[in-house]
């Protein structure tokens, strides 16, 4: 009999803000997740073998969700050094809230949310939280979403994003777009206008807040052509 192939966990490209919750309360990103863990690109590098405990802030779930872990492995990934890090018996509450996560990535529809950073810490004199801006990160999969994602009429009309995190109706948000040929990045400061579910999904709609004739046209030649280069 041939020799049995080992399964591996599916992964998906995901870039999701993360936190390491110790006493330098170092960042990073995930590059690629899965359900039994992520890949993580952070400086410095967490120990190979070593536990951790960090919170990945998914974008369904307001609050992120906190993880302990296991350094399993450093790698390089598109030249810049990673660690895989594997999940521990995560209680069942968040282990339902991270598969709904992956679920959204599975999903050959769904546009890529993330939202970045709410919070501002301060240092050790433990001031209060101060609540800074939001940003709403949209990676789309293919052109053809994303010229389905805006409205005809980027002036008047507005958009919808299916998130669970919610914000204000008249709080302002900034948007940063990442386009699916150039990779390039738009950012944009939009207004919730209402809480509407879309096609059966909850989420926000918001309305752009254009600083000028430029940025406007700076949008349409972003989705057009790829380009931000006046952004």
């Amino acid at each position: 009999m041939g020799k049995e192939k080992r399964r591996y966990p599916k992964r998906f490209a995901a870039q999701i803000p993360i936190e390491f919750l110790d006493r330098n309360r170092t960042k990073g990103h995930t590059v690629n997740v899965s359900r039994s863990g992520v890949l993580v690109v952070t400086d410095p590098l967490k120990e190979e073998n070593s536990f951790v405990r960090l919170r990945i802030d998914i974008p369904t779930e307001a609050a992120g969700i906190t993880m302990n872990a296991k350094v399993t492995r450093h790698t390089k990934i598109e030249g810049v050094m990673a660690c895989g890090i594997h999940f521990l018996k995560p209680d069942a509450k968040t282990l339902d809230l991270w598969i709904a996560y992956l679920n959204t990535l599975k999903n050959p529809n769904t546009v890529s949310i993330a939202v970045d950073e709410p919070f501002e810490r301060r240092s050790v004199e433990r001031k209060p939280l101060v609540r800074k801006q939001a940003t709403f990160t949209i990676r789309f999969k293919s052109e053809k979403k994303m010229q389905n994602f805006f409205p005809r009429d980027i002036t008047e009309e507005g958009i919808f994003i299916a998130t669970e995190v919610k914000k204000d109706v008249g709080e302002r948000v900034k948007m940063a777009f990442i386009h699916p040929d150039t990779q390039q990045r738009f950012e944009i400061e939009a207004v919730i206008v209402h809480h509407d579910p879309q096609n059966d999904k909850d989420g926000m709609g918001m309305k752009f807040i254009f600083s000028g004739p430029e940025e406007k046209r700076g949008l349409k030649r972003f989705i057009i052509k790829g380009d931000a280069a006046a952004n």
